[in-house]
């Protein structure tokens, strides 16, 4: 018994040996080897944002569009007839020539954008030639750059030099023409007093109104103010400001048509000038009207 004994007692003491040491070492705390820190990724530059093309870029694309629009349309009145002379290929010719020069000197387009000029003059010809302009499609696009009355004006005064050039004027050539005033949407009237001015036969007479019965004669108003002299009658349809147009694509088109004018003011001929400035008035009736 003694002997057992012994061995319990023994194993307690181990036992509780064992628990303290257990007790000292765990406590302390343990070592913590310091690990390499990664090596940090090279992040890739972003990209700068080109962002909105320049304005002079934008202008740029609307001058040639419309020019292109209208050299289309003058060749097909000039191949309606079936033949192509010299001098309406010099009328189409000079006509774009001119409208080069403005924008050049207003510095819209660049010296070396002759060469788009000679290819878009060439393309229609060609174009006239095989029947594949289509009048809708043109007039379409002509009307998609915003185009003034002034700027429709010489659309059709284009085509009607074009018609007259070789001192014939032919059906079909009438007929191309009614349907490119239709499209544009210009007023018969007015068309009239273009043809008169070219000493061509009005053919869209008016039929004269009725007399209206006289009325009572209503009570003096107040005199109103006098308008200034810098004062200019204004219409939405003056500045190519079609209706339905939300106010962005108004500030838009408002901006263009500044920027275009304003380059105008320092042109040579006296009558390029003072229309600039009459449009520039008219612009800013604009403004005042849709964005103020």
């Amino acid at each position: 018994m003694d002997f057992l004994g012994t061995l319990v007692g023994l194993a307690i003491i181990y036992f509780i040996v064992k628990f303290l040491w257990q007790l000292l070492v765990g406590n302390k705390p343990k070592k913590v080897i310091p690990q390499p820190k990664p090596e940090p990724k090279h992040k890739r530059k972003p990209e700068p944002d080109p962002g909105p093309e320049p304005k002079n870029k934008l202008i740029k694309e609307d001058i040639f569009g419309s020019i292109k629009a209208a050299a289309r349309l003058a060749s097909k009145i000039a191949y309606a007839d079936g033949k192509l002379h010299d001098r309406e290929i010099a009328v189409i010719q000079i006509w774009m020539q001119d409208k080069a020069d403005i924008a050049k000197n207003a510095g819209l387009i660049e010296k070396g954008d002759g060469a788009k000029l000679t290819s878009i003059f060439k393309e229609a010809v060609y174009d006239a030639r095989s029947g594949s302009i289509l009048t809708i499609n043109e007039c379409e696009k002509f009307n998609s750059y915003g185009p003034t009355f002034e700027e429709k004006s010489d659309l059709i005064n284009l085509c009607l030099d074009v018609m007259t050039a070789d001192d014939e004027t032919h059906q079909d050539e009438e007929n191309q023409l009614s349907l490119i005033v239709n499209y544009l949407g210009f007023d018969l009237s007015d068309y009239d007093n273009l043809r008169v001015k070219k000493k061509l036969k009005a053919i869209h007479i008016p039929k004269p109104k009725p007399k209206p019965k006289p009325k009572p004669k209503p009570k003096p108003r107040p005199r109103s103010k006098k308008p200034k002299d810098n004062d200019i009658p204004y219409k939405d349809s003056d500045v190519g400001i079609k209706r339905g147009w939300s106010t962005d694509e108004i500030r838009k088109h408002i901006n263009r048509q500044f920027t275009i004018y304003n380059g105008l003011t320092q042109h040579e001929d006296k009558q390029t000038k003072q229309h600039a400035h009459e449009m520039l008035k008219k612009l800013a009736e604009a403004r005042k009207k849709h964005l103020q």
